[in-house]
């Protein structure tokens, strides 16, 4: 299941278990990234998202699909999804 993000040069790459999920991301822009958007699907239900970097965080949720603004995405990050 993919996921996008805003910034053509930040990647994301979902990776999930049976209950929950990690979005990596990699930012290939050579400088560090402000407000990137990140839109995947979710298989698990989810009702918390969580920054590696930053603590939980609001997302938006329309069926599986999960949309989070973050505020910035160094040159690597990572997201924390759970039920």
């Amino acid at each position: 299941m993919p996921a996008t993000t805003s910034v053509s040069q930040v990647l994301a790459w979902p990776l999930w278990s049976k209950d929950k999920g990690v979005i990596l991301l990699a930012n290939y822009t050579g400088e560090p990234q402000g407000k990137v958007a990140v839109a995947f699907t979710s298989p698990a239900p989810t009702n918390k998202l969580r920054s590696i970097r930053n603590g939980e965080i609001q997302f938006s949720k329309e069926g599986q699909q999960i949309t989070v603004t973050l505020k910035a995405v160094p040159h690597a990050a990572g997201l924390r999804a759970a039920g």
